[in-house]
């Protein structure tokens, strides 16, 4: 019997099989305290392109290390039997076969011995021995369902798709959830009408009972039963994506403006905020285009009210302007960046992790900054909250990169206490503190820690505040004089040593540093899939460590170094093409570190990563000792 188990749902764009399907499963095994982590959901940007979309889930009652290989058990394919590519993409003979299914061909050398294949067969069964002829011989199951052709008869030819989801719960004999998904069915179709309601669960009804029926003729069926906790052993939890995530955290920190123009895959906090930020005294702004929202954002913050702008990389290389704007005027300023494959448009829907470089340099001249990087979505919850106090208290730029692997996927967490959520604005004055004052306020004092006091514009009776994005004086007056220059660019600078002693978070470790014969060095979405690398390594006889970065600018350079014994190889595994960070981590360690990078668009698998690190074995460079 399966204990856990990995599910593909893939079709042509239009088929559900991200929202209708994936999403549903997802929210359903979640509420079941099922590990169902939506890892991957591809979305095309190409119209007519021949290739197929698709999310991916673990699923299992233990936690999974990270989503693993590319291995799939399960396949659901969704695509109609009509479905014909654009001519202009036929490049594989593999099209030319009627019906076209492109999913199954895509992820036929995917799915293990012994996995399962569900379609729906309304018009045509696929030629198994035509198309893919090896599937006997791996004891792979094929399940042709008739979803679309009974969904019309029950009235509902849209409901094939829930039709589906009652038939992988079929599949894995799941009773629970059938009945738990009835009440998601009446909550998400309601308004639409009883009549509506009852048609989808019927269609449920039948896609579980005719797996059911597929399963009893089979003389070696699939063991595929997950059963889940029993309701006295689960936990309360919520399912969110990463963005959802920081939206939550953003609206316990007091943030109550959300400024941004459309971008993927950063466009999910103007859904998610437009709906709940009313309720709480704020609102949604969809500005113009990029450089209107961070300069919006930057009126806010101003104004005393916590605000911020979700971008990705080409909306924030319009924003560069307002970067170096924010930072002269030393404004609070937060910046989301969703991070996807560039540079220009790149490939509006695949991950990467390349605009370190950019927010890391971003706009001219030396600015002082602060870049986080969550690492799964609970960090994205609570760094959002405190990427708002470092804003304030360092009344600077904090930009947060995520990037499309975690911004998307879906996830179940604990449900978050937010009572640990603090609020901090630095050294803000009230009318008590400015009253209390024997100097007059200045909005750009300088101070030792480089952080002076402010105030909320217009609060204050005869309190003047200039701020300007030209060199000034501590009062805000324009100042070129080299000595005011000096003084006052040192001033904004010396913020970031006080960061440093002050709120740097030191990498988080996994394994002995000390013994291990290699490091592994990871940021943001790799760090689930570099634990699973580590526990194989061990499982092989390679003592290994990994040392994973949230905080990674600026950098304590002393700190640091101790995580990597002078004499130990350290691999550094990222998203891009140059190594961004790994550039960095050489100028800090005095030494070559291993490079490991992916840039195709898609996520790492814990097998390329061992592949890399076994080349590397093979040549002497690590000791199984």
């Amino acid at each position: 019997m399966k204990k856990r188990m990995k599910l593909v749902v893939a079709g042509q764009s239009g088929d559900g099989a991200t929202r209708t399907v994936g999403e549903t499963l997802g929210t359903l095994l979640n509420r079941l305290n099922l590990m169902a982590h939506q890892t991957y959901r591809t979305l095309l940007s190409v119209i007519m392109s021949p290739d197929t979309i698709h999310t991916s889930f673990p699923i299992s009652r233990e936690q999974w290390l990270s989503p693993g290989d590319e291995d799939i058990d399960v396949c659901i394919s969704l695509e109609p039997s009509s479905y014909k590519p654009n001519p202009a993409h036929r490049k594989n003979p593999a099209w030319d076969i009627k019906p076209n299914r492109a999913s199954i061909i895509k992820f036929q050398d995917k799915i293990v011995n012994g996995g399962c294949i569900i379609y729906d067969s309304s018009k045509n069964i696929v030629p198994i021995e035509k198309l893919i002829k090896n599937f006997k011989k791996r004891n792979i199951h094929v399940y042709p369902l008739p979803a679309a052709a009974q969904c019309k008869e029950i009235g509902l030819e849209r409901a094939k798709n829930i039709y589906m989801v009652g038939a992988f719960l079929g599949l894995i004999n799941c009773n629970e959830g059938l009945q738990l998904l009835y009440t998601i069915l009446e909550k998400r179709f309601i308004s639409k009408g009883q009549d509506i309601v009852d048609k989808n669960i019927t269609a449920a009804q039948s896609g579980f009972k005719a797996m059911g029926e597929l399963i009893a003729q089979e003389t070696h069926a699939p063991e595929y039963k997950i059963v889940p906790p029993p309701p006295e052993e689960r936990e309360q939890t919520i399912s969110v994506t990463g963005n959802e995530a920081f939206c939550i955290g953003a609206l316990a920190a007091g943030c109550r403006a959300l400024v941004g123009y459309p971008i993927s895959p950063a466009s999910p906090h103007l859904d998610f905020m437009s709906q709940y930020i009313e309720k709480y005294g704020g609102m949604v702004i969809q500005a113009s285009s990029e450089i209107a929202a961070i300069h919006t954002v930057i009126g806010f913050a101003v104004a005393g009210m916590r605000a911020y702008t979700p971008t990705s990389g080409p909306g924030l290389s319009l924003m560069i302007e307002g970067i170096g704007h924010a930072a002269m005027m030393e404004i609070p300023t937060v910046i989301l960046d969703a991070q996807r494959a560039g540079p220009d448009t790149g490939m509006p829907t695949k991950p990467e992790q390349a605009d370190f470089d950019l927010v890391k340099a971003g706009s001219h001249g030396d600015i002082p900054k602060i870049i986080l990087a969550p690492s799964d979505h609970e960090e994205c919850l609570f760094m959002a909250a405190e990427a708002f106090n470092l804003a304030e208290i360092y009344q600077g730029l904090v930009i947060v990169l995520l990037d499309q692997t975690i911004a998307e996927g879906k996830k179940r967490i604990p449900k978050p206490d937010l009572s640990k959520i603090k609020i901090d604005r630095g050294k803000l004055l009230n009318a008590e503190n400015l009253a209390k004052r024997k100097s007059k306020f200045q909005p750009h004092q300088i101070t030792p820690t480089g952080v002076s006091s402010w105030i909320v514009l217009g609060k204050h009776e005869g309190t003047v505040i200039k701020k300007i994005g030209a060199e000034h004086t501590e009062s805000g007056e324009i100042d070129a004089t080299p000595e005011g220059r000096n003084k006052m660019h040192e001033k904004r600078m010396r913020k970031m040593d006080t960061y440093l002693r002050k709120h740097f978070k030191d990498p988080h470790v996994y394994g002995d540093i000390k013994t291990a014969s290699i490091i592994l060095v990871g940021w943001g979405s790799t760090k689930a899939i570099l634990c699973d690398v580590l526990d194989r390594l061990e499982k092989y006889g390679i003592n290994a460590a990994l040392v994973h970065f949230t905080h990674l600018w600026p950098l304590d350079k002393e700190r640091i170094k101790k995580y990597f014994p002078e004499n130990t190889p350290v691999a550094v595994i990222e998203q891009n093409y140059t190594g961004q960070f790994a550039n960095i981590l050489e100028q800090i360690l005095y030494k070559d570190v291993i490079r490991i990078n992916k840039y195709s668009g898609k996520p790492f698998e814990p097998r390329e990563i061992l592949e890399k690190l076994q080349n590397f074995v093979q040549r002497g460079g690590i000791s199984n000792d």
